[in-house]
């Protein structure tokens, strides 16, 4: 039987340190029937010259150079020009296990699923990524088969990732469904809907991605921009989840989802350098509602402690946050952001 037909969506933006290494493991895939689809998002570095260099390599990358419009624009780009009957999405600074494709392909065929997710495990290394690490792996959810109910309520509940990477999906679910460009975090309001069109999802235990989490990433930069950005995905994720409850979402999974919101914002405030800008008061403002909405029963342990901290000595949440970040690390070894949605590009 003949290869299905998948498109791979690689943006690309000043990665030239590690974008060899990404294109490496494309190519390198077992499965061979692969439409490479590498957009140059604007590169100032070598990237540029390095994705034309690959597709004088292989013909099945074909590369488009675009002015700098960001990864949401450059994954669209992808979109709008793919032509498998699916797709999948890789960080151009991380990896795919060299069975990736192969796997999900056939997990999909298996368990007639329109989306399939394998775990991966995250770096903060800029060296060469390997598996054989002994990280943590996400998601933290077993082997499963979900309805489009149980994977929206498995997202809301962080045991599915939000981030498009570690997926693979039916083409069709993003017929007229692109990421909203000119703004970051645009996995948190895209992910939600293209797993709402989907009628079932599966996750496998393979660790099949490699993520790397990069000090100079865009959401590691805590700017005003970044900030608004963060309250609007978080946002309309709040208005998404409590539009479908009770339809799709229990009273619980409103709460865990509100509450999933609270500790993000208040994230995002913590290592936020200047709490006096606008943007950081209203954040302040928005999270101190909410968590006033959601109320101090409600909440955990953890988020009750830091909503204290938000509400009367933000400074000090400011100092404790990192420390918190640093235990949670070495107790649990789950590293970077509690939403595992970052985005990398800029």
């Amino acid at each position: 039987m003949s290869e299905i037909p998948v498109s791979v969506i690689i943006p690309v933006y000043n990665v030239e340190a590690y974008l060899r290494e990404a294109l490496d493991s494309v190519i390198g895939q077992t499965y061979e029937n692969l439409e490479i689809i590498v957009i140059d998002d604007g590169s100032t570095d070598n990237s540029g010259n390095i994705c034309d260099e690959y597709a004088l390599k292989d013909s099945r990358i074909r590369v488009i150079h675009q002015e700098n419009k960001g990864l949401s624009s450059a994954r669209n780009a992808g979109l709008n020009t793919m032509s498998g009957d699916w797709v999948a999405f890789l960080d151009s600074d991380d990896t795919y296990h060299p069975e990736y494709v192969k796997t999900l392909v056939e997990t999909q065929i298996r368990e007639e699923s329109d989306i399939v997710v394998c775990r991966y495990i995250s770096y903060k290394e800029t060296g060469k990524l390997n598996s054989n690490h002994k990280k943590a792996l996400r998601p933290r959810i077993g082997h499963c088969s979900m309805s489009r109910t149980e994977a929206l309520r498995a997202l809301v509940r962080n045991e599915i990732n939000f981030g498009v990477w570690n997926k693979i999906y039916r083409r069709e679910l993003w017929n007229d469904l692109r990421f909203p460009e000119g703004h970051v975090y645009e996995d948190i309001v895209t992910t939600y809907l293209v797993i709402d069109r989907s009628n079932k999802v599966t996750v496998i235990d393979d660790v099949l991605y490699l993520h790397r989490q990069r000090p100079g990433s865009i959401t590691h930069l805590h700017t005003v921009t970044n900030l608004s950005d963060k309250m609007l995905a978080c946002s309309c994720l709040d208005n998404y989840i409590e539009k479908n409850t009770p339809a799709v979402f229990s009273a619980d999974d409103l709460n865990q989802g509100l509450q999933a919101t609270l500790n993000r914002t208040i994230s995002v405030y913590a290592q936020y350098k200047n709490k006096n800008d606008a943007v950081a008061v209203e954040l302040r403002d928005r999270s101190i509602k909410k968590g006033r909405q959601l109320g101090l029963d409600t909440m955990s342990c953890r988020t009750r402690i830091a909503f204290f901290m938000l509400c009367h000595c933000p400074n000090l949440l400011t100092i404790a946050y990192p420390i918190y970040l640093s235990i949670r690390r070495l107790t649990y070894k789950l590293p970077g952001d509690i939403d595992g949605s970052q985005a990398k590009h800029s």
